[in-house]
């Protein structure tokens, strides 16, 4: 079976939130990370509890695939921090990329090598007091690296088969109770699953964690339709559900923007699947989260998920560009809406059937992209009120909505003793907008080249480049003035 996704995603200029139909609680599946941890307490422990860690991908000790990120070492870092579970990439034991593979001279298709550091490696985390949290990946995009073409060649199926239940086998044998993850492919199919797990099933080899990547641009659109499918083959062959976590998910340009870590946020509390951001930047960093220790706004993203609580109250229509999470606490007696994606003049927010009577208090925060690296010390607040309710129903508009944020809507009887700051004035213009002289001005959308927004890059590509921005102020005050940019060379960003 072959799954085809195209995007049916369509602009709307109102969502509405029916709160007498909810769908349970937030999973908070989507705080992971791969190579999360580069040393110990690197990123601190201190930076990631208000972020409930769910999950972590690391290499095996003694790796040589990068410099740190080894699991022994941060194994204890990962455990205070709230983790979970940490899984472990095996084949991180090698040095290239992709993995080098060496003779297999009894050809069972596995390398010579490769069980021998597999069991090493095993017997070593064993050895931990926490290794009951320790996930092993046996494989790591098995369809790209090794294994190339298993999707569509029975040949090449047959030995990635036999090569799972090798090293399956292998880790069992040093661990009997060990928990094993896969089939680690760098995307769903649907007939490699359904044979995966033929095999499986037949030779007594099935993964306690079911894992795959989601890396590309249709995947967030696609990942639900991913998560039926698998759960249809679950339910064909007797299967009972297994956990699934998407462990590389959000392309290199997404990492730390809120706006676009918004639509992942929402796809995984969906399916109520478990997800790492892949790696694609620095080490050390959680995936673009907290740099130095300091948290950039797509860890305030992050911060806010976590701290929701309630009923998940689904939006209508639900196909549109604009992603949301939103809950209702009964207990606090509070609505919550988390919402972006999409650039968007006017929003209007409706909501039905509500325990609210004659007016709400509300406020409006930004949580607005600061940079893969930059420092954010909070949500801003863009605006506060009260507005009537009708019939248990009200609305609100929202204006000006930029792609790169997201934005945090909280909605309660009264505003009670809470101590905020006032809203602030911002003004924002990109580059392509201001005055250039002797610029270059390309329109770039790809990885190689992600633009702030608006798909275009202005280069500063000569002495005589310049550009100049007209701003004008509310009222004589002082202002803090930030201006982005980056370093090229041969015009590649």
């Amino acid at each position: 079976m072959l799954i085809l996704c195209f995007s049916t995603l369509v602009f709307a200029d109102e969502l509405v939130f029916d709160l007498s139909r909810t769908n349970g609680p937030l999973g908070f599946g989507a705080v992971g990370a791969h190579y999360a941890l580069s040393e110990p307490d690197v990123p601190s422990v201190i930076s990631l509890v208000p972020i409930r860690v769910r999950t972590v991908n690391q290499k095996p000790p003694y790796g040589l695939q990068h410099p740190g990120a080894d699991a022994f070492r941060v194994m204890e870092s990962f455990v205070k921090a709230g983790g979970e579970y940490l899984q472990v990439y095996l084949q991180d034991i090698y040095l290239n990329w992709p993995y080098e593979k060496n003779p297999d001279n009894n050809r069972d298709y596995v390398p010579d090598d490769y069980l021998e550091k597999v069991r090493e490696s095993v017997r070593i985390l064993e050895m931990l007091p926490y290794r009951d949290k320790i996930v092993y990946v046996p494989f790591n995009e098995p369809d790209a690296i090794w294994y190339g073409g298993l999707f569509w060649s029975s040949k090449r199926m047959k030995e990635f088969f036999t090569a799972w239940k090798a090293v399956y086998n292998t880790i069992k044998e040093v661990a009997p109770s060990a928990k094993i993850a896969g089939p680690n492919t760098t995307t769903y199919n649907s007939r490699f699953m359904k044979k995966f797990f033929e095999f499986c099933l037949q030779e007594n080899c099935l993964p306690d964690l079911i894992t795959w990547h989601e890396l590309n641009l249709m995947d967030a659109e696609a990942g639900h339709a991913y998560y039926q499918d698998f759960r249809k083959i679950e339910k064909e062959l007797g299967i009972r559900s297994l956990p699934i976590c998407i462990n590389e998910y959000a392309l290199g340009k997404e990492l730390s923007v809120p706006g676009r870590l918004m639509k992942w946020l929402a796809r995984f509390e969906q399916s109520k699947v478990d997800g790492c951001l892949a790696y694609w930047h620095a080490a050390g960093n959680f995936s673009g989260l907290v740099e130095g220790n300091v948290p950039n706004s797509a860890w305030w993203l992050f911060r806010e998920y976590v701290n929701m609580s309630g009923e998940l109250v689904s939006a209508t229509p639900s196909y549109t560009s604009i992603s949301t999470l939103a809950v209702y606490d009964r207990n606090t007696k509070t609505l919550k809406v988390l919402l972006g994606g999409d650039d968007q003049e006017e929003l209007t927010l409706t909501f039905r059937n509500t325990p609210f009577k004659e007016r709400v208090y509300y406020e409006v925060w930004e949580i607005e992209w600061s940079g893969y690296t930059g420092i954010y010390i909070s949500p801003d607040l863009l605006e506060k009120g009260y507005t009537e309710v009708l019939n248990g129903g009200f609305s609100l508009k929202l204006q000006n909505l930029s792609e790169m944020s997201a934005y945090l809507i909280l909605v309660r009887k009264d505003e009670g003793s809470r101590q905020i700051y006032q809203s602030v004035w911002k003004w924002r213009q990109e580059a392509e907008n201001a005055f250039l002289e002797n610029c270059t001005v390309e329109i770039h959308g790809g990885g190689n080249n992600p633009p702030y927004s608006g798909e275009k890059v202005v280069f500063l590509d000569n002495t005589k480049s310049a550009l100049s921005f007209k701003v004008e102020v509310p009222k004589d005050s002082l202002y803090l003035l930030e201006i982005w940019y980056l370093n090229g060379n041969a015009k590649s960003v």
